[in-house]
């Protein structure tokens, strides 16, 4: 059964998962709904990792060989049968939760199956995808209390761009001479990076309009990091790609926790 947890890679659907709930208690009051959000956000982040190691498989066979996958421990039709079931669980929970967290779990769950089967040989198109993705859980949490906060749009809105970011960055650092697609590919390392850098920015200045709904310090140290990155970015010393995707994702955590903790105090 440990091969079945692996695929889902539940640290990452936890902190999806999580999102989704804080973005409902940042709306409302905690109750049962904020653990169904968790459970169904979990359950389809889950299904759309299994089916993403499923059609990368023969890939993974090469470079990462210790997946369930590409190892022998899970065989690809029980890989699709679980993901299936995944989905539909997911999904069947947000049925539950009203009309429109059913609509974006079915929209959801489209798109982790289109991004592996498609829009991933578009590296650009697959870096919006994946950047609306991480963003969807604050959304869906915040679409659960049937009012949608400044707090949440906020949340939803410098998440996007913070990923984008990111995901430029993350392609900077892991350029290759025959991938065709990528910003890196099609604009130069150069223009990626500030390109990249324009993203983050506009991340920060969504961040900073809704400054008073968040916990000072924290915000301070995330946008801290965040212009770290920006520096990086800019000045594009050996090894700059690395360093800035962690500082970016370091810095988006901060953000959220400074949010959570502005909602406390």
């Amino acid at each position: 059964m440990k091969q079945f947890v692996e695929i889902l890679r539940p640290l990452n659907c936890t902190v999806a998962g999580a999102a989704g709930a804080l973005a409902y208690w940042l709306s409302a009051p905690l109750n049962f709904n904020a653990a169904l959000i968790f459970i169904s956000i979990f359950l389809i982040c889950g299904a759309g990792n299994t089916v993403n190691d499923f059609f990368d498989r023969e890939i993974d066979r090469k470079t990462k060989k210790h997946r369930p996958l590409p190892s022998g421990r899970i065989e690809p039709a029980d890989a699709l049968l679980y993901s299936s079931v995944l989905f539909f669980l997911g999904i069947l929970i947000a049925y539950n939760l009203g009309p429109v967290l059913l609509a974006t779990a079915i929209l959801a769950s489209i798109l982790l199956i289109a991004y592996p089967m498609a829009m991933k040989k578009i590296k650009w198109l697959g870096n919006i995808l994946v950047s609306a993705l991480v963003a969807l859980p604050f959304l869906y949490g915040g679409l659960g209390t049937g009012n949608l906060s400044p707090t949440i749009t906020v949340l939803v809105t410098a998440a996007f761009f913070a990923n984008f970011s990111r995901e430029i960055v993350k392609d900077i650092e892991d350029i290759r001479a025959k991938e065709k697609g990528t910003i890196p590919k099609i604009f130069g390392k150069k223009k990626a990076g500030l390109i990249a850098a324009l993203f983050l920015v506009i991340a920060i200045g969504v961040a900073l309009s809704a400054v008073t709904l968040a916990f000072a310090p924290l915000l301070a140290a995330g946008i801290g990091l965040s212009f770290c990155s920006i520096s990086r970015m800019i000045s594009q010393e050996k090894g700059f790609a690395k360093t800035a995707s962690r500082y970016i994702k370091l810095s988006m955590i901060l953000i959220i926790l400074a949010f959570f903790l502005g909602r406390i105090f």
